[in-house]
């Protein structure tokens, strides 16, 4: 492991220190705009980001084991997955759902529960809606992750002998993905009861057929840098295509047209995420990269995942003190102890709930650090 080049184009096990950098600006995006910067910082992009990076790193994985084997154990890579995930998830529902319940009165029902454990939380979201104080709603993107974990593998096994005649089924996914969402928010803009719409005032893409199309662009990514001619990514990476992807992410950012917000956003958000992620592993432009493997940073990466579930739970019992009157609505103080609370929790689940299981997730053939 020590002698694989982490930043070799060609799909490898090793770990990346430059991806956790990544992570961390994700999760801070979507830390500070739960903090009630929402108007300026963009949470949604943070959770963008997650998904491009949750496609690729797991296609790179799948690439060597079939590559290696000439297949993929379903069964190992489905217990690594429950074993990575689901205790510190479960720990958290304990913890802010007992919490909730006892000293807010919230409403929290055993569907409710399934709803989270089950990976159908971002369609309860939509279509029935979660009562106040439940911790149930955060997990709507790892919903949309598990969805596409669920199939992936099927499709890799699919096309196990040339894994490269993925990239235009993949290709046509985004663009399916792409033209639904644009019907959605059409229908939905002339028919608001039309079933699909869900609740009022909710947000679709939610739903995993409209949004799916993110980690489909990191496995594109994985599979192009690993099976494509140097040719065909030359443009790509270079210091000129990391500025425009840039700027182009933050015109998307500016532009504030509903029909560009609800369907073109996401596809060209994700593919600028792509192209950065590029530059930023595999450019000789190596700044970028340098930032993001400061020890601060990627270790804030390796938080993440606890990060974006604790927080939540934190900002639920902040938002029912201040409703009782225990605590001042805005204040630096109130995000100083939000961000303390958040961290405090997600260092103690990384340390004595996800590391201790990583050696059992090795045992299962995982190649995670």
């Amino acid at each position: 492991m020590n002698n694989i080049n982490p930043y070799s184009i060609k799909a490898s096990a090793a770990y990346i220190p430059a991806i956790d950098g990544l992570r961390a600006i994700s999760i801070l995006l979507v830390l500070f705009s739960h903090a009630g910067l929402h108007d300026i910082v963009p949470g949604v992009l943070g959770v963008l980001i997650f998904f491009v990076i949750s496609g690729f790193l797991i296609t790179r994985l799948m690439i060597v084991e079939v590559e290696a084997h000439g297949t993929l154990a379903l069964k190992a890579f489905y217990l690594r997955r429950i074993f990575r995930l689901m205790p510190a998830m479960l720990v958290y529902l304990v913890i802010f759902g007992t919490a909730c319940v006892y000293f807010f009165d919230a409403q929290i029902t055993t569907t409710h529960v399934l709803s989270g454990v089950f990976y159908f939380a971002n369609y309860y979201k939509v279509y029935v809606g979660y009562p106040p104080y439940n911790p149930m709603p955060i997990l709507w993107s790892l919903s949309v992750e598990e969805h596409y974990y669920i199939v992936f593998p099927f499709i890799m096994l699919l096309f196990r002998k040339k894994p490269q005649r993925m990239i235009k089924w993949l290709l046509t996914a985004v663009v399916a993905v792409l033209v639904w969402r644009f019907y959605v928010y059409a229908k939905c803009s002339s028919m608001p009861n039309w079933p699909y719409c869900g609740l009022p005032n909710d947000i679709t893409f939610y739903t995993t057929t409209t949004i799916v199309d993110c980690i489909l662009i990191g496995s594109l990514l994985a599979l192009v840098l690993h099976y494509a001619r140097d040719g065909a990514f030359r443009l790509l990476l270079s210091p000129a295509a990391l500025l425009v992807s840039g700027g182009i992410l933050v015109l998307t950012l500016a532009v504030r047209d509903p029909l560009f917000r609800e369907t073109f956003r996401f596809t060209v958000q994700c593919l600028c995420i792509a192209v950065l992620i590029m530059n930023v592993l595999y450019s000789s432009f190596s700044l970028p990269r340098t930032i993001l493997c400061n020890p601060v940073l990627t270790y804030i990466g390796k938080l993440s995942y606890s990060l974006y579930l604790f927080h939540f739970g934190v900002l639920n019992i902040q938002l029912g003190l201040q409703e009782k009157g225990l605590l001042p609505e805005h204040s630096i103080v109130m995000m100083i102890g939000y961000f303390a609370a958040s961290f405090a929790c997600s260092v103690l689940s990384y340390h004595y709930i996800e590391k201790p299981m990583l050696a059992l997730r090795k045992r299962l053939g995982s190649a995670a650090k």
